[in-house]
């Protein structure tokens, strides 16, 4: 990583002359914490003072690092703030020149978060998913949605429970079988979500694991708790409450029915007790069965969605704690093509789907302090002004920062409050890495915090990230030694999201074995997995405006986003593109010879490799 790649994600950086710290031990003094000092000496390897102070004066979770040859002294907002400069800290040493400087901090957006589904239970899975926490303090977001679903114990309501692994065991038996149920009714139906917890069960000792390690690095924990719409969980053991009876795997909870807003409470409650939360997210979003029973009938479609909203947070408002709704249902919402959407009336369409009544009118009848994440931001950019008349609070959920229009107008508005980069896969590294969300979740951060950047610079954005993934890649390959690799790929396969069912397998995307044979004659193997360590040869990072009118965003090219991390793509002189990539092997590079690449006989596919 360079010092130019380094300083896009910060506010000010004054540089002065090139330091050589000498290898050693960092000392630490001052007021300094215990995660403070425990991040210092396990990460910084330079002999270096450290000293810290708090400002009070500074902005909310601001900071100011000065860097000499003598060592640093970091002044913080607060906690929070002096953790943001200890990781700045620690990247400056990841850099390959480093300089004396002075670095002053602050965040644009005062929230910065990520959403996540709940790891496996499983230790390796918990630790994986601990790291990956981490990344949202490296890169200085403030707090972490995560769902809760049938993935967390509740000691009220063991039947959710069970119900929930056989429901996911059911619908994780293949990639993609969830997608094909969700499309397979006259009527529209939410994504499945049994990737939640691996479609396993947190006991609530283990989600107290999580709940102290997000608070020790100061990341708050917004509890997501579908509602109404995604409950398939809750209508898993209880189908008599749901609104559309003849669906053999309902997901809409019947608003009219008490029995189904008791059970609601219950596990909010348990949330409440468990977490301690300051918000909850109860969801609401992709509503589509709506008034079918008779008692819901009687009520229109904006005034049942309204209703139901209201009681759920002065439910939630009794325990202290604020109601935060994915907000796409109150926008009388259009593709760009006119084609409506979200919260807009809906009506059957040519594939013969059911029509969907509006509720958009429940945005002038649901309580004023409802937070709102804002998931359409991509759809049309004037839908922001649909929560500005109404003062209402909003984050842009769903975030991505690399396609959105006018970053800096539209995070200037009075009522924008931040953004929410998400990810509805796993949560694991290398689903995260090929969704592009550590991409996004990169990028975003030098969004938020450095004012030079906007929307209009994307090529910096771009290599930002790109440097920063490629060291995160890197520092995960450990032991043996590095086999550096470039090869390429001519495939027919296409790009795709890791997301509602729709799972890494990694059989189904390997393309064969490189095979290099020691000085003894013993072949070595080592996959050449597409999306992984390989891609497509015609692979451009440019973006563009939406070809086909329909989105208000430009379109990334995620194939070229998906291998950043897993190999290094590299243009050569006849356009197309060589992928680097660093195998972990037995042996000293210098004592192998490449041999063949063999394929798999999975994937039709032409490879070619660079030595």
């Amino acid at each position: 990583m360079r010092f130019a790649d380094f300083t896009l994600g910060f506010s000010s950086v004054k540089a002065g002359a090139r330091l050589d710290w000498p290898r050693g031990r960092v000392t630490v003094s001052g007021n300094a914490d215990p995660l403070c000092r425990r991040e210092l000496e396990e990460k910084f390897s330079f002999a270096v003072a450290v000293t810290f102070t708090e400002d009070a004066a500074l902005a909310q979770d601001a900071y100011k690092i000065g860097i000499t040859p003598a060592g640093a002294v970091i002044t913080a907002s607060g906690r929070r703030g002096a953790l943001y400069a200890v990781q700045t800290l620690c990247r400056f040493g990841e850099v390959e020149d480093k300089y004396a400087c002075v670095i002053a901090d602050a965040p644009l957006v005062p929230e910065r978060g990520l959403k996540l589904y709940l790891p496996p239970p499983e230790e390796a899975a918990m630790e994986e998913f601990f790291r990956i926490l981490d990344l949202a303090l490296r890169y200085k977001y403030n707090f972490v949605m995560l769902e809760l679903g049938g993935a967390m114990e509740y000691l009220s309501h063991p039947e959710i429970n069970e119900a929930y692994v056989q429901y996911a065991a059911f619908m994780n038996e293949y990639p993609g079988k969830a997608m094909k149920i969700q499309k397979s009714f006259s009527w529209r139906k939410n994504s499945i979500h049994t990737d939640n917890g691996g479609g396993k069960v947190l006991t609530q000792a283990q989600l107290k694991r999580i709940v102290g390690f997000c608070r020790e690095r100061e990341l708050e924990i917004v509890p997501e708790v579908p509602s109404l719409s995604h409950c398939d969980y809750l209508l898993a053991a209880h189908p008599e409450l749901a609104e559309r009876r003849e669906d053999p795997y309902p997901d809409t909870a019947c608003p009219s029915n008490p029995e189904y807003r008791k059970l609601l409470f219950d596990i909010l409650d348990e949330t409440v007790a468990l977490f301690r939360p300051r918000r909850i997210n109860i969801g609401h979003d992709e509503y589509y069965s709506i008034g079918l029973c008779p008692e819901c009938r009687k009520k229109s479609a904006p005034q049942l969605y309204a209703d139901d909203i209201t009681a759920t947070a002065a439910h939630l408002r009794q325990k202290g704690v604020v109601t935060c709704i994915w907000g796409e249902k109150l926008l009388d919402s259009h593709f760009l093509s006119g084609r409506p959407c979200g919260g807009a009336e809906i009506p059957r369409n040519e594939e013969g789907l059911d029509p969907v009544p509006a509720t958009w009118p429940a945005m002038e009848m649901i309580p004023d302090d409802v937070e709102i994440f804002h998931w359409y931001w991509s759809i049309d950019r004037k839908l922001d002004d649909g929560f500005d008349r109404r003062n209402r609070p909003y984050l842009f959920g769903n975030f991505g920062p690399a396609e959105l229009p006018e970053w800096n107008s539209r995070r200037s508005r009075k009522n924008f409050r931040g953004v929410c980069v998400s990810n509805w896969g796993r949560s694991d590294y290398e689903t995260m890495r090929r969704n592009g969300i550590l991409f996004d979740l990169i990028c975003a951060s030098y969004l938020c915090w450095n004012p030079a950047l906007g929307s209009e610079n994307y090529p910096s954005l771009y290599r930002g990230a790109r440097a920063e993934l490629e060291e995160l890649g890197l520092r995960r390959r450990s032991g043996g030694f590095p086999l550096c690799v470039a090869h390429t790929a001519e495939t027919d396969i296409e790009f795709r999201y890791f997301f509602d069912g729709n799972f890494i397998k990694e059989e189904d995307f390997l393309l064969g074995h490189h095979i290099f044979v020691t000085k003894e004659g013993k072949e070595l193997t080592f996959p050449v997995v597409f999306g992984k360590n390989i891609s497509n040869a015609e692979n451009p990072p440019e973006r563009k405006c939406d070809p086909f009118n329909a989105f208000d965003r430009y379109v990334l090219n995620r194939q070229h986003i998906e291998i950043l991390g897993g190999a290094r793509p590299e243009r050569g002189k006849d356009g197309r593109f060589l992928y680097r990539t660093w195998y972990v092997s037995p042996v000293p590079a210098e004592e192998l010879t490449y041999r063949e690449f063999r394929p798999s006989g999975r994937i039709s596919c032409k490879v070619e490799i660079e030595l």
